[in-house]
Formats: structure tokens, C-alpha cells, sequence
């Protein structure tokens, strides 16, 4: 924008000198050539240089006074140069910029002042009210100083009657009211402590009961161990007794089974004559049948015998009759055997199975003796672990039971100790006098000779 600013200025420049330029020339040739008709064409170009020359020098101020009156701030021409497009408008537009901004810039910083202006009259305003706060609080300073150093020496009925200015009437409400507290406190602590202490000694009393109840249990329990150990004994010495008694009910058994084996064969054998004694009659009766027989034969040989007369055949005859009835009577002797013989051995075959019946009873009892015997072995054994691991569990309550003793020991030493403090606590609480306040209707601030001590906020004053 500058730049083109100075083009415009030179090239103005340059076109005005060059019309001063020919002026000054037709004003030589003028007053220099004498002749008429000379003298004539140069009073016309001067002439007319002069005109263009005014007319130029019109044409050129009338922008520039335009500008300088948009620089002072005339808005008359101010549109027209700015719609221009040429250099003049260029420089009307950079001025009108320039003009807002500058006025911008002049607002900002008015209404900085006007800030600052009322920034400073809202510090002087505080300023004001923080002194008559400070003379305030000065008055409330005094008044908390008096109370707390009459807490200071131990007068709990400390109040402050003295009205504070209103926003700092609740302070003093608050204060009246935790001093009253205070003294509510210290007296509800005596008390307490006088409680705790009864309830000490009583709790004491207590655990030293429930000590030698805890030493009875001990001993008791440490007895009952005795008591297994002589329990677990005697069910050892049954447990190899009925081992004892197992074996021998399995040695009987085992011896058992050659008898019931022999009854077996006798069975057998009884059933062997039963059927021998059987085949014995069929065949006993077949021999009388032949008997019979050979005598008829042998009667019949006879009688053709002595109807022959043979005497040979006679006494073949009488032989063949006598064998024949020996050997009835024979069959008939070994027939009454037979049946004898089968009478025998049907009793003897039913004791034999009575026999088997009652060895087998007797099996049975003996398996249902080793299966008790057995049982109660097992039972022995289990009722065994049951006292092993009773009397371990008995052990671990005795050690329990021990631990707990210790513990209640030094339940009882706590106890003791949290008794000691709460007389401690009583005997202090009780040390606690009231002031008398002199000056009514305000605190009482007592002399102090000394300053009070950091940290001294109570202290303690003897009855």
C-alpha cells in the first residue's frame, strides 16, 4: 500500500514538473525572441500550459484533500474514494481500516479504564469494611481470649455474656455451647469412669472365677486322658482275646470238616447197604422160587422113579429135594437178614443225617461265633482309633485349654490396667474447680504472671 502510495505521488510529480518545465521554456522563448508572431504562439502555449497546469493541480489536490479529510475523520467522500479502483482507493480503504481499527483500539482501552475506575473503588470499598471487620473481630479476639483462658486454668462454667456484633453472635452461641458441652463431657466421663471401674473390678473378679474354672477344666480333661489311656488298654487286651478267640473258633472249623467228611462216606456207605440190602430180597426170593421149583422137580423125578422102579433116580431124587429145601430155608435165613440188614441201615442212615444235620447246625454257630468274634475285633479296633483320636483331640484341648488360660491371664492384666486408667481417669475429672467471675456481665480474663505454654490449652487445678 505504501509503495503504491509513492508511485502515484512520482508519477504526479513528475507530470507537474514537466508542465513547469515547458512553462518555463515558452516563458524564455517569450521574453527572449522580440518578434511578434513568436511572441504570440508563445503567450498561448504559456497560456495554455498555465491552464493545464491548474487544471492538473486541481485534479491532483482533490484527492488529497479528500484524504485529508477522511483522516480526520469526514465521511463525505469517504465512500466514493473507497469504491475507486485505483491507487486512491487503495489508500481510502487502508485508511478507513486503519481509522476502525485505531477506534477499536480506543474503546478496549476506555473500557479498561472504566474497569480499573471501578476495580479501585470496589478495593477501597472492601478496604473499608475489612477495617471495621478487623475492629470487630478485635472485640471478638478479646472475648474468645478471656473465655479460653479461663478454660485455661479449669473453670468450666465459662460463658461469654457480652454480645458480639451480629454476624458473630453465632460464634459466641457456639462457643457457650461447647464449653457447656465441655463441662457435660468431663462430668459424664467422671461418672463413666466411676462405671468402668466398678465394672472392672467386677469383670476382674470374673476372669479370675472363669480362671480357676479354666484350671479345673485342665485338670479334669488332663484326668480324662488318664482315663483313656487305662480305657484303651483294657480294649487292647480284648482286642487280643477275641484274636485269640477267632483263631480258635478257625481252628475248629477247619478241624471240623474231617468228621462232617467222615459222616459223608458213612452216608454213603449206609446208601451202598440200603441198595445192597435191596438187591439181597429179589434175589433171596428168586432162590425160594428155584427151591420150590427143584422140590417139584425133584417130587415129580420120585413118583417116575417108583412108578419105574429106579432106586438110583429115587435117591437123586430125595437129594436134589433136600438142597432144594436147604436152599429155601438158606434164602428164606438171608431174606429175614436182608430186611435186618436194611432196618439197620436205615437207622444207621438216619442218625448218620441227623449227625450231618447237627454238624452243620454246629457250622453254622461256629461261622456265626467267627463273625461276631470278627465283629467285635473290627469293633475293637475302630473303638481303638476312636480313643487315639480322642485322646489326641483331648491333648489339643488341653493345650487349647492352656493357651486360654494364658490368655485369660492377660485379659485379666488388661482388665486391671484399663480399671488402673479409669480411676486414673475419675481421680483427674474430679480435679476440675470452677473460677468465680468477678466482673459481671462479661469474662473475666485472670492475671497470668507467666505466658501460658504452647500446647497448654488445659490445665488442671487442684480441689
Amino acid at each position: 500500500m505504501h509503495k503504491k502510495s509513492l508511485s502515484l505521488f512520482a508519477r504526479t510529480t513528475t507530470i507537474f514538473l514537466g508542465q513547469m518545465a515547458m512553462t518555463g521554456l515558452a516563458t524564455h522563448s517569450l521574453l527572449t525572441q522580440p518578434e511578434a508572431p513568436s511572441r504570440v504562439f508563445a503567450m498561448a502555449g504559456l497560456a495554455l500550459t498555465a491552464m493545464t497546469a491548474i487544471m492538473l493541480l486541481k485534479r491532483l489536490l482533490q484527492p488529497v484533500a479528500a484524504l485529508a479529510d477522511l483522516a480526520d475523520g469526514s465521511e463525505d467522500d469517504a465512500g466514493k474514494l473507497a469504491s475507486r479502483h485505483d491507487d486512491l482507493g487503495l489508500v481510502a480503504r487502508e485508511l478507513l481500516r486503519l481509522r476502525d481499527k485505531q477506534m477499536d483500539r480506543s474503546a478496549k482501552d476506555l473500557d479498561a479504564l472504566e474497569r480499573e475506575k471501578r476495580a479501585l473503588e470496589a478495593i477501597e470499598r472492601d478496604l473499608h469494611v475489612t477495617k471495621a471487620e478487623a475492629a470487630y473481630l478485635k472485640v471478638v479476639v478479646d472475648a474468645l481470649d478471656g473465655g479460653v483462658r479461663r478454660l485455661a486454668v479449669g473453670d468450666l462454667t465459662v460463658r461469654l455474656t457480652m454480645p458480639f456484633p451480629t454476624e458473630y453472635e453465632g460464634l459466641r452461641a457456639d462457643f457457650n455451647h461447647a464449653a457447656s458441652l465441655i463441662e457435660d463431657t468431663l462430668d459424664r466421663v467422671g461418672t463413666g469412669a466411676r462405671v468402668i471401674s466398678a465394672s472392672g473390678a467386677e469383670l476382674e473378679a470374673g476372669l479370675a472365677e472363669a480362671t480357676q474354672a479354666q484350671a479345673r477344666q485342665v485338670a479334669a480333661i488332663s484326668s480324662l486322658g488318664t482315663d483313656l489311656d487305662a480305657l484303651a488298654g483294657g480294649l487292647k487286651r480284648g482286642k487280643m482275646q477275641s484274636e485269640h478267640l477267632a483263631a480258635i473258633v478257625h481252628n475248629a472249623h477247619v478241624d471240623m470238616r474231617r468228621p462232617k467228611e467222615a459222616l459223608g462216606e458213612v452216608g454213603a456207605a449206609m446208601d451202598t447197604l440200603r441198595v445192597a440190602s435191596s438187591e439181597l430180597r429179589p434175589a433171596a426170593q428168586e432162590i425160594i422160587d428155584a427151591a420150590f421149583q427143584a422140590n417139584i422137580l425133584a417130587m415129580n423125578l420120585g413118583i417116575e422113579a417108583s412108578s419105574v422102579d429106579e432106586p438110583r433116580l429115587t435117591a437123586i431124587a430125595e437129594d436134589i429135594r433136600g438142597l432144594a429145601e436147604r436152599a429155601s430155608e438158606a434164602a428164606k435165613t438171608v431174606c429175614a437178614k436182608a430186611r435186618d440188614v436194611a432196618d439197620a441201615v436205615e437207622r444207621g442212615s438216619n442218625a448218620a443225617d441227623q449227625a450231618g444235620r447237627e454238624w452243620d447246625a454246629m457250622s453254622i454257630y461256629l461261622n456265626a461265633l467267627r463273625e461276631q468274634v470278627s465283629a467285635i475285633d473290627h469293633g475293637a479296633a475302630k473303638d481303638a482309633e476312636a480313643i487315639v483320636a480322642l485322646r489326641s483331640r483331648i491333648t489339643a484341648l488341653v493345650g487349647e485349654s492352656g493357651q486360654q488360660t494364658c490368655r485369660l491371664d492377660g485379659l485379666s492384666k488388661t482388665v486391671s490396667g484399663f480399671s488402673r486408667a479409669a480411676r486414673n481417669v475419675d481421680h483427674h475429672a474430679t480435679k476440675f474447680t470452677p473460677v468465680t467471675v468477678v466482673k459481671p456481665g462479661g469474662v473475666t480474663v485472670p492475671e497470668c504472671v507467666k505466658p501460658p505454654k504452647r500446647g497448654a490449652h488445659l490445665r488442671l487445678v487442684k480441689s
